[in-house]
């Protein structure tokens, strides 16, 4: 990804304006990771035609697997949109499943070493060394506060703490669901939602946010990102839009939804290799 020359580089930096010095790419990235520069600071190098902002070049810093690896999931995220929200869905509906496991499995868990702790006892009850006696009890200890520990983490409230993290998985899972089908939406608009003020300032921390969280090597995958505004400007979205969502009436969302089951039933992976299948089922408005 990262041109060897690029790594050579030196970038000079300017805020409001004034040049406030020279840096390679290892000192610049200490100084954002330090906070002393921004993502909204002005970056020069042999090379560029013009400045830019550190949010415009920040590809050129991602060397190590982790940076690469969540740049990837981005780009899945903005080039394969529907089928990166349906793959998040997915992996809330295992996480819910999980989550009502672990009762079952904190039996278990307790049965094991209370089957262990009693082996301990019957072989510290037959031993006569001193040193032996020692080293049992240590490990009965153990055992033991393993238990305890376990026992004070799942008992009282914990059905009550698993009940809610269910709950709001849940809730999690409508949100997806719902920005899927408005990504779908949105896919029939030439022009970008009105957003007031608060919601473009939202939008663009959460850009910001995105990227600061890329350099640094992960990303979660905040819902906050799945704004109308974000999901309109992703590129997979414009794509759609210029080559099939044009000619077509929007359907209603009801309709969105129906499409979409059908089409997950029929192929899994058909919104990453063949999202126009969207519209196969869809009247056109004028001629193709």
């Amino acid at each position: 990804m990262t041109n060897p020359q690029q790594s050579q580089d030196r970038y000079k930096v300017a805020r409001d304006g004034v040049e406030i010095g020279e840096f390679t790419k290892k000192e610049l990235l200490q100084l954002y990771y330090e906070q002393k520069i921004t993502l909204g600071d002005y970056l020069w190098r042999e090379g560029l035609s013009e400045w830019k902002t550190l949010y415009d070049l920040y590809v050129e810093f991602l060397e190590t697997p982790e940076q690469l690896r969540a740049y990837d999931r981005e780009i899945q995220m903005t080039t394969k949109t529907s089928y990166r929200l349906k793959y998040l869905i997915q992996k809330s509906y295992e996480r819910i499943q999980v989550k009502k496991k672990a009762p079952a499995d904190y039996k278990k868990m307790q049965a094991e070493m209370k089957k262990e702790a009693i082996k301990i006892r019957q072989r510290l009850e037959r031993t006569k060394d001193l040193d032996g006696q020692e080293s049992l009890q240590s490990e009965l200890i153990q055992v033991e506060g393993e238990m305890e520990m376990n026992s004070a983490s799942h008992e009282g409230r914990y059905k009550e703490y698993t009940k809610m993290e269910i709950d709001e998985t849940k809730e999690q899972i409508e949100t997806l669901q719902s920005m899927r089908i408005a990504f779908w939406w949105i896919s029939f608009d030439k022009d970008p939602p009105k957003l007031n003020k608060k919601d473009l300032k939202r939008l663009t921390q959460s850009y910001e946010s995105r990227v600061s969280q890329i350099l640094r090597g992960g990303v979660p995958w905040s819902s906050n990102y799945f704004e109308l505004g974000s999901l309109f400007s992703m590129p997979s979205n414009r794509s759609l839009y210029e080559n099939y969502a044009k000619n077509y009436p929007r359907p209603s969302e009801a309709e969105i939804s129906l499409i979409l089951k059908s089409l997950d039933e029929q192929d899994p992976e058909w919104d990453a290799t063949s999202p126009e299948q969207f519209y196969s089922n869809l009247k056109p408005t004028t001629p193709i």
